[in-house]
C-alpha cells in the first residue's frame, strides 16, 4: 500500500469524530461545574471555621475566672 493512502485513511478516521469540539466545551463546562463546587464549599467552610473560632475565642476572652471556682 503506498504511504499516501495510509495517511489519507487516518485523516478520513478523525473525520469520523465531528462532535469532538462539542464534547471539550461540554468537558470545560463540567470542570468549571465542578470547580465552583469545590470552591464555594471551601470557601463556606473556612467561614465557618472563622465563625465558631471566633465564638470559642469570645466565650474563652469573656470567661469569668470565678464562675469556674
Amino acid at each position: 500500500m503506498p504511504m499516501g493512502m495510509a495517511r489519507s485513511r487516518r485523516r478520513q478516521d478523525v473525520g469520523q469524530f465531528p462532535s469532538l469540539g462539542s464534547s471539550t466545551a461540554w468537558y470545560l463546562a463540567l470542570t468549571l461545574a465542578i470547580w465552583s463546587v469545590i470552591l464555594s464549599t471551601w470557601v463556606w467552610m473556612l467561614g465557618f471555621k472563622v465563625l465558631v473560632g471566633e465564638k470559642l475565642l469570645l466565650a474563652f476572652v469573656t470567661q469569668d475566672p470565678a464562675a469556674g471556682q
